[in-house]
């Protein structure tokens, strides 16, 4: 709560704005400011984050919440105040409208001591209303549906089964394969499932909250991996060790039984990984390993294991560097956690129901060597931050993911050759199944921005400028578009302090994955290009 973020205007524009200001331009209500200080100024105090950033350049019209107890937190831990009612005063003027966890005296007390104008508590009382208002709040059961209760029973509309199918389609389309040897996944028909003797082990293979990530509520039912399996081949077909007594995994007691389930088993299937014990808000990783013994109990499973294939599903939410585990097991899997239905979407995409799709959400280094210092914010610091920078090669990049089938792209067009500045632009593409099994497909696209005149002006190597997912039936077509925005395609000027569209070449790519990392024997991305013929300083008109 005392931490400074020291960034540059280059990374804070190009890099730390553009997310909030796309949800901005979606229509969000509301935006929380958090604990942390921006080159030394607490963000719930900043007006220049919250008044001229998302009021002004975003144009943001809703109201700002103060994470809770943020607000204490200027006077309390941050000392840029020297009372709490200069620092309600403080953020109130800055721009929040609604203090969690703060007290109505320090506002009573700003307002007595001439610190707050009454006019400041109005206008965020306007704001809050405008919520409500436009929430229906204060609406007559007949004007809001959400008031009118037409249920006699709670599971008439909450855990009914179609939110179950809901759950575990989710959490289906969520898990990435990141690593599988030919022919080993899925795991097959009918008639050989029926025949498969499975070891499953891991301390995440039957624990029910491990499934469930950080603030998750707690859910009606939970299906582990364990128990999807069983459903799967039948109890007698499966043999489970957990190996470690938690993902802590100090003590080794337990990686007899997991050797022995190995060795007796056709397929081994380990579910390792982390869980809230190991990363949380406030409860940081140190090293991007499994935690404790659990790289250990892999290598001991897997030597067991013989000519068994060992196929490992990580569950976390934090990257997770299983470089061994690439090397030398059947197939990878990261599994996350998955809810209350975990268990049957990874049993779907394990025996084949459902083709994984998947993609990273962030780059999977090879370990912290590959990473500056945590509190290191500048993105070009070596080897350089996310993909956008990085100037290494990563265990697995940005937007990656396997497939049980094969993908091609084709017939790449585009919009315009010679756009002005602010000028929409559009890619499409065709998307082929080449392969046997229906899936869907994350097409993602990316551009390379080489400004004609690059004095003063900061670019990121590679840039996701749009992406979209989409099913497609073995053998058949599919039209795919991009939409180029203008944010996208800007650039840092260091010298006017802003993020422009100046005269440049742009690539763009499109394909199922980073265009850097596909083979280029395989048509698994296409490119073309087009010119930026003019300038504009963003937000456009």
């Amino acid at each position: 709560m005392e931490f400074n973020a020291r960034v540059s205007a280059r990374d804070l524009q190009s890099t730390f704005m553009p997310p909030f200001d796309a949800c901005v331009r979606s229509g969000v209500q509301a935006l929380m400011c958090a604990y942390y200080e921006l080159n030394g100024v607490p963000s719930c105090a900043d007006p220049l984050l919250l008044q001229k950033a998302a009021r002004g350049a975003m144009g943001f019209g809703g109201h700002v919440v103060g994470d809770c107890g943020a607000v204490g937190n200027v006077y309390g831990t941050q000392n840029f105040s020297h009372s709490r009612a200069e620092a309600a005063a403080m953020t109130r003027r800055a721009g929040v409208d609604w203090d969690c966890g703060g007290d109505p005296s320090w506002y009573e007390a700003a307002l007595l001591e001439g610190l707050l104008p009454e006019s400041a508590l109005d206008a965020s009382l306007e704001r809050m209303l405008a919520t409500h208002f436009s929430l229906g709040t204060f609406d007559a059961a007949a004007e809001n549906p959400y008031k009118r209760w037409p249920y006699t029973d709670v599971h008439e509309c909450i855990n009914t089964p179609a939110h179950q199918r809901l759950a575990r389609e989710a959490a289906a389309q969520t898990i990435v394969l990141l690593h599988a040897v030919d022919g080993v996944l899925p795991l097959g028909s009918a008639a050989r499932k029926a025949r498969l003797t499975v070891a499953v082990i891991g301390p995440n293979a039957d624990n029910k909250t491990n499934v469930l990530g950080d603030y998750s509520p707690i859910p009606y039912y939970v299906v582990t991996p364990l128990e999807a399996v069983r459903e799967r081949v039948g109890n007698e077909s499966v043999v489970y060790a957990a190996g470690c007594a938690d993902v802590l995994c100090r003590s080794s007691a337990g990686f007899g039984a997991a050797e022995a389930a190995a060795a007796s088993s056709d397929v081994v299937l380990l579910f390792v990984g982390l869980n809230t014990e190991v990363e949380s808000e406030g409860n940081d990783r140190r090293d991007l390993r499994l935690p404790g013994l659990q790289h250990e109990l892999v290598k001991r499973v897997a030597a067991a294991a013989g000519s068994s294939p060992v196929i490992v599903v990580c569950m976390n939410g934090g990257a997770v560097a299983l470089e061994w585990e690439r090397d030398n097991t059947a197939a990878v899997l990261y599994g996350w956690y998955g809810g209350q239905e975990a268990g049957h979407a990874i049993a779907d995409v394990l025996f084949g129901e459902v083709s994984p799709a998947g993609r990273l959400p962030y780059t999977v280094y090879e370990g912290v060597h590959q990473l500056p210092p945590i509190t290191d914010y500048d993105m070009t610091s070596p080897p350089g931050r996310t993909y956008r920078y990085f100037n290494d090669t990563p265990l697995w990049e940005f937007g990656y993911g396997l497939s049980y089938t094969t993908f091609e792209y084709s017939d790449v067009s585009i919009s315009t050759t010679a756009a002005s500045a602010c000028e929409p632009v559009h890619l499409t593409a065709t998307v082929t199944n080449t392969g046997s099994v229906a899936s869907d497909e994350v097409y993602q696209c990316y551009v390379a921005v080489t400004p004609s005149e690059s004095t003063g002006l900061s670019v990121p190597r590679l840039q996701l400028a749009d992406f979209g997912r989409v099913h497609v039936p073995a053998g058949a077509k599919q039209k795919v578009t991009c939409e180029l925005h203008p944010l996208q395609l800007a650039v840092f000027d260091e010298y006017e302090f802003a993020l422009r569209q100046v005269p440049a070449s742009v690539s763009v790519s499109i394909g199922g994955k980073q265009p850097t990392t596909c083979p280029s024997s395989a048509a698994c991305f296409l490119s073309t290009a087009f010119s930026i013929t003019s300038s504009a300083t963003l937000p456009c008109p």
